[in-house]
């Protein structure tokens, strides 16, 4: 039996991201780099590590970027 994928993710590949913020893989993967936006391998191997991003994550890390004011 097809494992059966879910129509709204908890957790996003940096490829998803690049198409959702319009942003080249490089940015996305450096901001994984350096720690700017969590992500969990998934790989089993350290050589090729195939992130994983949770939506709360992301939005966590978009919520600090946003230049908005915060309503007090």
């Amino acid at each position: 039996m097809p494992i059966q994928r879910s129509a709204d993710p908890t957790h996003l590949s940096p490829r998803l991201i690049v198409q959702l913020l319009g942003v080249h893989i490089s940015t996305v993967l450096g901001w994984v780099e350096r720690g700017e936006l969590l992500a969990s391998n998934i790989s089993s191997s350290r050589s090729r590590p195939r992130w994983r991003i949770a939506k709360s994550d992301l939005e966590e890390f978009l919520a600090s970027r946003s230049n908005r004011a915060e309503e007090v």
